[in-house]
């Protein structure tokens, strides 16, 4: 997150002409129980099929030839939370859903069983979504629920205690 801190305020140092961003949402939930027993461990329902990232830029990739076959003028950047895109920030932004006390952004109606996607564009639209209500409240589930304590305060989680962040994203103890 200290890389490209220009990026993440001005996006238009990613798309020189960017005028709007859309932000997508992919569900992942998965209506299968996790294995009950004991001596084996769990990995999170986003895992459990192929890399997610290559899903997605293959139908990012898509979107946007159809969309510069519709008008070849349209220039777009996309991510998938893996450039210097403040992608929760811009699905609130958008309507996707609002931020939870854990971090993830949480939809009414899929819960926080979604990845984000961002194009950036050089395009202006009618109509923009607005962000909407945050739900939470009082709710303190995941803080409650979170195995490691990771989630410090309402919004705020210590990347030390997260197990995604201490598997996935500290290359120290985990090299692909």
């Amino acid at each position: 997150m200290d890389r490209n801190t220009d990026k993440r305020k001005d996006v238009s140092q990613i798309l020189e002409n960017c005028k709007s961003i859309i932000s997508l949402g992919m569900n992942y939930y998965v209506d299968e129980e996790f294995d009950k027993d004991e001596n084996c461990g769990k990995v999170s329902r986003y895992a459990w099929g192929k890399d997610y990232h290559l899903i997605i830029w293959e139908k990012l990739d898509r979107l946007i030839e159809f969309i510069k076959e519709l008008d070849p003028s349209f220039q777009a950047k996309s991510y998938v939370d893996t450039g210097p895109v403040m992608d929760k920030a811009w699905a609130v932004k958008s309507g996707l859903g609002w931020q939870g006390k854990h971090s993830n952004i949480i939809n009414k109606e899929i819960g926080s069983w979604f990845f984000i996607a961002n194009i950036l564009t050089n395009q202006t639209f009618e109509n923009y979504n607005k962000p909407i209500e945050d739900f939470c409240g009082t709710c303190t589930a995941c803080i409650d629920a979170c195995p490691t304590k990771a989630i410090v305060q309402d919004y705020v989680v210590d990347a030390n205690k997260c197990i995604s962040y201490l598997t996935i994203e500290n290359k120290k103890y985990y090299s692909r």
